[in-house]
């Protein structure tokens, strides 16, 4: 009895063991920009590869021609491997090699890291040179910046979002839960969404308020019987 009980504990530590081996390894081969990623850009799309996994950057343009989207690196540390964007935000680099050659006049948005089992949660897409590099919000945007945004208006049943700059977001029926976590005056920052599957909602919408990494998909908003923004009709 003693030893068939020893037998188990035995196989349990063995197979806890191959467990923990294999996922080390998921973790360390995840590393290689050119194969593990958790998005796969279809070939018509010619997507490039980056830091930051594979980018349809044609989207992305087409994104801001719609909606500026446009960001500047405005400060940089090598030191700290941070940079400051021009919306006041403060950011992690994965690599600071990776910007050297990125000059400050240069077309930038935010979008997200398709790199699996990264660190970093977002990208920064040089959309001047066609390359990405993987980054962390540190800290949002100061009440002082002119290009702040944050939430003026929540109307929760019909998962709608109007910014303090007017626009209203229609966030992603599936996003529901996640729109429970955003509340009035959160400082949030717009993003592009380039989820293949997620055409519909081309927008990313950041909260940067308390570094909570939570984001929403959406598209723009505009109600049927206006030409204007208007304020969400209801909130609970």
């Amino acid at each position: 009895m003693f030893n068939q009980k020893n037998k188990k504990i035995t196989y349990m530590i063995l197979s806890t063991l191959l467990l923990a081996s294999s996922f080390s390894a998921v973790i360390a081969n995840s590393t290689d920009k050119h194969v593990h990623h958790y998005f796969n850009c279809p070939e018509e799309k010619k997507c490039v590869t980056t830091d930051a996994g594979e980018i349809n950057f044609n989207l992305i343009k087409a994104l801001n021609k719609e909606q500026p989207l446009y960001v500047y690196i405005k400060e940089s540390s090598q030191n700290t491997n941070t940079i400051v964007l021009s919306n006041g935000s403060r950011w992690y680099l994965s690599n600071f090699d990776s910007i050297k050659s990125w000059e400050k006049h240069n077309n930038l948005t935010i979008t997200e890291n398709h790199v699996f089992l990264s660190l970093y949660k977002y990208a920064l897409v040089n959309l001047d040179l066609n390359t990405a590099t993987p980054i962390s919000l540190i800290s949002p945007s100061t009440p002082d910046n002119k290009e702040i945004l944050y939430i003026k208006g929540i109307d929760h049943l019909n998962n709608i979002i109007m910014l303090n700059n007017g626009q209203l977001f229609l966030v992603n029926k599936n996003d529901h839960g996640t729109l429970k976590k955003f509340h009035e005056n959160n400082i949030v920052i717009l993003g592009a969404n380039t989820d293949e599957s997620e055409l519909s909602n081309p927008f990313l919408i950041i909260d940067a308020s308390l570094n909570s990494n939570s984001y929403l998909r959406a598209t723009t908003y505009v109600t049927p019987t206006a030409t204007t923004y208007v304020t969400p009709v209801s909130k609970t």
